[in-house]
């Protein structure tokens, strides 16, 4: 009888140690389960913000790409020395308009 009582402890301190294991390890997931989840909220809101400025950043790549295209023609090179710096061929005369 007394066998049965020291192993009826010995059972009940094995089942206590290894619920706390077992509450130990669900908390340690908890924690890290809800830390992963901050950082990929965090990092969503980060890889958006990036996208947003790539897709800017495309754009002025393009229109840059266009504008090299553009100034490789002389004809646009002829009126874009015309428009902004006043230049004109030998024989004429550039015309001066008012904007509103």
């Amino acid at each position: 009888m007394a066998e049965t009582k020291t192993s009826n402890i010995k059972a009940k301190r094995r089942k206590r140690v290894y619920l706390f294991v077992v509450l130990v390890f669900v908390c340690w997931a908890s924690y890290t389960w809800i830390n992963q989840a901050n950082d990929k909220a965090t990092l969503l809101v980060k890889y958006e913000s990036v996208k947003q400025e790539k897709a800017v950043i495309d754009a002025k790549k393009a229109e840059l790409e266009n504008q090299v295209i553009l100034l490789q023609d002389p004809e646009y090179i002829s009126q874009l020395a015309t428009k902004e710096q006043g230049m004109v061929y030998e024989g004429q005369q550039q015309i001066f308009t008012e904007t509103p």
